[in-house]
């Protein structure tokens, strides 16, 4: 990277489970949380294990 580039901002990596949903139900402020990252330009990542 160069001087003047521009460095990367912050970048989210979230676990779905716990974080964005619990069971069948969804974290409250999770949809406000995933619209901000949205909004903004935010670069984020959901990963799940599968059992």
């Amino acid at each position: 990277m160069t001087d003047d580039e521009e460095r990367p901002g912050w970048t989210y990596l979230m676990d779905m489970d716990g974080v964005l949903v619990h069971e069948d139900k969804l974290v409250p402020g999770a949809d406000s949380l995933v619209a901000e990252l949205r909004e903004n330009g935010t670069p984020f990542m959901v990963i799940t294990i599968e059992e």
